[in-house]
Parts: structure tokens; C-alpha cells; sequence
């Protein structure tokens, strides 16, 4: 007897269905998709199907198949199976439910569902690295400084969580121990452009006008349209008293389309004190 599944379809965390409900007729155990199906799981690689969208119920969600390609063809297989979920996959599909609860704005249930799922496993670091950014955007500082501090606990060089407590320590106006932490990161992610800002942020904090300005000059040749990086170098310039460098920066400034009304009164109200 056919039987008629109703689907949620994830391929590596992301959604695809805008809807997120896909139906099937499954009468037996392989099944051959649609060509319209075919045609939107071929680039992805299938990880999981679940029956259920929940969070954390007493009962284990069960996997009811997985997606399969046929590797003689393109064809795409729907297959049957009976097996539970594993807590980190489980784990995964709430996190990314999570991220679509603070897409939708519904920031109190996305926060709950990140807390459980870092009381379920501890170090599903994706989970505590978002709770903390929101932390951090909120406001709340002490709670985004415990969150990572226990993570630090778990993983005492991992590149994210001292990146993020040393954004902590410059909201709490402590830059000298940013700087501390920033230089703990490993050297491979020291490559990364959201590192060499706030590296660059921290050293004019700290007073060290020429290391900021290799930092924001180094951010400029990744992104030469960037204002913001502009606008850190021509501080930087300014600050060393390279009064000629800083106005020929702050004026190229003024000429873009796309800088932050507030950064652009600061910016004329330099080239101002500058020229007179």
C-alpha cells in the first residue's frame, strides 16, 4: 500500500524548499526523483531527511531516508531506511532551525533554542559562536563574555572564540587585553579579513598608529572600494601627524557614494581642521 510522507529536505544544514514541506509517494524502498527534484538536489551533497520539525521532544526523531545519487548517472534515488538521528545530527538541524528564527526576526526563540542545544552538547561551537555575535549586538556583554569563556574552557585556542572575547574587552574598554587575546590565534586564520580589522581597530585603540595602518592597508588591497578601510588608514595618517596623507584620504572619502552619513561629518569635519 502507498503511503504519502511528508518531508522536510536538508542538504548540509540549508534548507532548500522556500516552504520547507516536500510531499512523496513512497511505495517502495528505492525510489527514482522527479526530474524537477533531480534538478535541485544535484549539486548538493544529501546528508539527512526527517519526519519531524521539533525541538528536542522526549521521543528521538527518526531518519525515514536519505537522498542517493546513482554514481553511473545522474539519477537520484530516494531510499528508504529505519535509523535514529544522532545527537549531533539532530543537533545541527536545531541550529540551523535556530539561524532561520533570527532570519525571521524571532530573536527570544532563537536564543532558547541555541541555549539547549548547548546544554545538549556543550561543544557544538557553531551554536555557541552565534549566541555569542548576538550577545555581543545586543549589548550583553557579561553574558557573551561567560558563554565564551566556558568555550575557551572546552577549547582554549579555538580562533572564534578568542577573536570574540577580545571584542568583548574592547567593549569593556579594556583594548591592551584585546590585544591579548587576538595574538593567540592560530596563524592560519590570522589571514582572515574580519582578524585584520579588528587587529587594526585594537592597534588605534592602543595607540599604535603605524600596526594599524599595515592592518587597514592590508584590508584595502582585498577590498580597494571598502571605506571602511580607507577611513582606518586615513585615522591612522592623521593620528602620526601625516597631515598631506590623511586629508588626500579623507577627501577620497568624501567623493564616495556609499559612506555612512555619521562617518562622513567626521570625515569633513577632519579635512576642516586640516586645511585650516
Amino acid at each position: 500500500m502507498k503511503v504519502d510522507i511528508v518531508l522536510k529536505v536538508i542538504f548540509k544544514g540549508v534548507l532548500l524548499f522556500p516552504c520547507g514541506i516536500y510531499a512523496w509517494t513512497v511505495p517502495e524502498r528505492v525510489v527514482e526523483l522527479s526530474r524537477e527534484a533531480q534538478m535541485v538536489t544535484r549539486r548538493a551533497e544529501p546528508t539527512v531527511i526527517v519526519e519531524e520539525d521539533s525541538i528536542f521532544q522526549d521521543t528521538a526523531i527518526k531518519k525515514i531516508g536519505e537522498l542517493k545519487k546513482n554514481p553511473e548517472s545522474d539519477k537520484v534515488f530516494f531510499e528508504k531506511t529505519q535509523a535514529t538521528v544522532t545527537l549531533e545530527e539532530h543537533v545541527a538541524l536545531e541550529h540551523h532551525r535556530a539561524l532561520q528564527f533570527f532570519d525571521k526576526k524571532e530573536f527570544l526563540k532563537a536564543e532558547a533554542l541555541l541555549i539547549e542545544i548547548l546544554d545538549q552538547m556543550p561543544r557544538y561551537h557553531h551554536s555557541r559562536i552565534e549566541l555569542a555575535h548576538f550577545y555581543l549586538k545586543e549589548e550583553r556583554i557579561e553574558l557573551a563574555e561567560n558563554l565564551l569563556l566556558e568555550g575557551l574552557k572546552l577549547d582554549e585556542e579555538h580562533p572564534d572564540f578568542l577573536r570574540l572575547m577580545a571584542m568583548v574587552s574592547d567593549r569593556k574598554g579594556d583594548p591592551d587585553k584585546a590585544l591579548v587575546f587576538l595574538t593567540k590565534v592560530k596563524e592560519s586564520r590570522k589571514q582572515d579579513k574580519n582578524y585584520i580589522a579588528l587587529l587594526g581597530h585594537i592597534y588605534q585603540q592602543t595607540g599604535r598608529y603605524s600596526l594599524a595602518r599595515q592592518q587597514y592597508f592590508r584590508l584595502l588591497e582585498i577590498e580597494p572600494k571598502n571605506p571602511l578601510w580607507l577611513l582606518g588608514v586615513s585615522i591612522a595618517l592623521d593620528a602620526e601627524g601625516q597631515r598631506d596623507a590623511a586629508l588626500d584620504g579623507y577627501q577620497r572619502l568624501t567623493a564616495e557614494g556609499n559612506v555612512d552619513p555619521e562617518i562622513l561629518d567626521y570625515v569633513r569635519n577632519r579635512i576642516d581642521i586640516l586645511q585650516g
